[in-house]
């Protein structure tokens, strides 16, 4: 969200996202950016992660775990 906030740019953001993991889970995530032009409006980071819960099990379920980050755009 720091760099969201920051950089006009959404797709830093979402670099910045991706360098934070590990090179498996990087490849593995979404990450939308919502980032309006104001100064002092909010950009919201989220982040999404498909995970099968029980693949053992008949294949198991499929969810996704989301984190969203929030901060005010600053530039």
């Amino acid at each position: 969200a720091r760099t969201a906030a920051l950089v006009p740019d959404p797709s830093r953001a979402v670099e910045a996202v991706k360098a934070a993991l590990t090179p498996d889970l990087a490849d593995r995530v979404r990450v939308t950016v919502e980032r309006p032009a104001a100064v002092g409006r909010v950009a919201t980071v989220t982040v999404r992660l498909p995970y099968r819960l029980g693949a053992a099990i008949l294949g198991g379920y499929q969810l996704d775990l989301r984190a969203r980050a929030a901060m005010r755009v600053e530039t």
